[in-house]
């Protein structure tokens, strides 16, 4: 911070096209004649909402990209994963205080044309949905540079985060999850999509308490031209699927499959822990016997209603 004066703060934030003169100008007012520290003119600017704690602590860094994605203002940062940042964004003139996530694509893959086509693909497919258990993508924005998708923003928290504070959610509550998720997978599979990345981390669950699917950027890489491919898919992302299809030998968009995975959530969600041996190691999630040894869940919670045992994960995949 040292680097910095507060005038030469207050000057990035409009230089930057973060607020407008005028408005830093009124903020700093507030201060009064005289000198003030750099801090001093961090908190106001952020206790006034000039600025947020990303942007300051991008200007702090001497940063001069990263505030602006297309026409969307970077407020914050709400997920990280390997391939792409998801911040949460307002457009640029736009007075009504719609909040977005604008989810961009990370810079070492911009230049890989197979990541880079599914990303794209991932926003195309998703501008076709449009149920209310399934995050709306609003507009793709197909800017080599940053390539970014625009969807709608739910305040609230994954299902992975819930399942993780909560340990095991009760058993009317759980099915009520499931049953949302499933009818936002029923809405896809009706238009021929299916997800392929069902995991606890890709459901939203909204402050409403509502599920909300996301993340349907492995659907576009489905080829049902090509059984074999999938199956192959050296993606990180695709090797449960992969090896849940290639063990049983079924074809590798079996529409069953994401049902399958749909189970292993609902299973994760009455027990607190997950059916299937979560691990980083390739060779592990490609065994078989990953499917083969679940432990029945009556087992983990003996209190779950017995109905609940049959919608979960069979002890044979497909049947």
């Amino acid at each position: 911070m040292s680097e910095l004066t507060s005038q030469i703060f207050a000057d990035r934030i409009a230089d930057l096209g973060l607020a407008e003169r005028r408005d830093v100008d009124h903020a700093i007012g507030e201060l009064g004649v005289g000198d003030h520290s750099l801090e001093d003119m961090v908190r106001l600017m952020q206790r006034r909402g000039i600025v947020t704690t990303l942007q300051t602590e991008k200007i702090l860094k001497g940063d001069r990209t990263g505030y602006f994605y297309g026409d969307y203002k970077v407020l914050y940062l709400i997920g990280a994963g390997t391939f792409a940042r998801v911040y949460r964004a307002e457009k640029k003139g736009d007075d009504s205080g719609e909040i977005y996530a604008v989810k961009v694509l990370r810079k070492r893959f911009r230049d890989e044309i197979k990541e880079l086509e599914q990303f794209l693909r991932e926003g195309s497919m998703g501008l076709k949905l449009r149920h209310p258990h399934i995050v709306s993508i609003v507009d793709v924005i197909p800017d080599v540079r940053n390539p970014l998708l625009v969807m709608e923003f739910v305040e609230g928290q994954t299902l992975r985060e819930l399942v993780r504070i909560r340990g095991k959610l009760p058993a009317d509550l759980a099915l009520r999850l499931m049953h949302e998720i499933a009818s936002g997978l029923a809405y896809a599979a009706s238009l021929g999509i299916a997800h392929r990345d069902l995991k606890l981390s890709n459901v939203l669950i909204s402050s409403d308490g509502k599920a909300k699917l996301v993340d349907f950027g492995l659907a576009a890489l489905t080829d049902r031209n090509n059984p074999e491919k999938m199956a192959d898919c050296p993606n990180a992302r695709a090797i449960d699927y992969a090896a849940l299809e290639r063990g049983t030998g079924v074809r590798k968009d079996d529409p069953r499959s994401d049902v399958y995975f749909a189970g292993n959530m609902l299973y994760h969600m009455l027990a607190g822990t997950p059916a299937l041996t979560e691990t980083r190691d390739r060779l592990q999630r490609l065994n078989v016997s990953r499917f083969q040894e679940v432990v029945p869940l009556h087992e983990r919670v003996p209190d779950v209603p017995v109905s609940y045992t049959h919608l979960t994960l069979p002890t044979t995949p497909y049947v």
